[in-house]
């Protein structure tokens, strides 16, 4: 009689553990995540990039939100929103804008047949059934490792991407640009961007 009341008490504990373990760890998946980056050029601060990640069912968002501000380039805002539905996306927005210059726009939206894209006006389209990888899902996790190509929401195109020895990864833009994301334990620690004034630097300062 003792061991069968034991073994009773024994199962309400796990029970109870359970009951409350699981909307815990429901909760933790839906909070998301948000990062913050300094941007950092000629050991200058001149900016942040804000990124942030929220799941909800099949349901994932990241919206990046990047503000600069420098006397030479005076100042540039970029926002982009990226939706996916389990693994594939199903529609991104880029947008940006800098004093003085045109607004740069590209949208991305599944199709039966592909996707349409619209870039600076100009519509388009592209074949491939599915994206299942996109560039701003480099803030947020290392890519696979036989990843070749990946899918950038601001250019519109799939972009090639590459890991080095160091265990960085490059990505080549359209205008012959290296772009090298570096990983510590999984999380994107510092993203480089070269470009024709020099190299710039997006650096980790926050987690949430």
């Amino acid at each position: 009689m003792y061991k069968t009341h034991k073994q009773y008490r024994l199962k309400r504990i796990c029970l109870v553990l359970i009951c409350g373990i699981i909307p815990y760890l429901a909760a933790l998946k839906a909070a998301g995540q948000s990062y913050t980056y300094e941007i950092r050029y000629a050991n200058n601060t001149i900016g942040l990039l804000d990124v942030k990640q929220e799941t909800s069912g099949a349901v994932r968002k990241i919206h990046i939100k990047s503000r600069i501000s420098m006397k030479l380039l005076s100042r540039m805002e970029t926002d982009i929103s990226v939706e996916y539905h389990n693994t594939v996306l199903i529609k991104a927005q880029a947008s940006r804008a800098s004093k003085g210059a045109d607004s740069k726009e590209t949208s991305t939206e599944k199709t039966e047949k592909g996707y349409n894209v619209v870039r600076k006006g100009v519509p388009g389209t592209l074949s491939t059934a599915q994206i299942t990888f996109s560039v701003s899902e480099l803030y947020f996790g290392e890519p696979p490792k036989d990843l070749k190509e990946i899918y950038s929401e601001t250019h519109g195109v799939f972009l090639k991407i590459k890991q080095l020895a160091d265990k960085r990864y490059e990505v080549s833009t359209p205008d012959d640009r290296s772009i090298y994301y570096r990983y510590e334990k999984g999380k994107l620690m510092e993203v480089e961007v070269n470009h024709q004034f020099g190299k710039a630097y997006f650096r980790l300062i926050q987690a949430k």
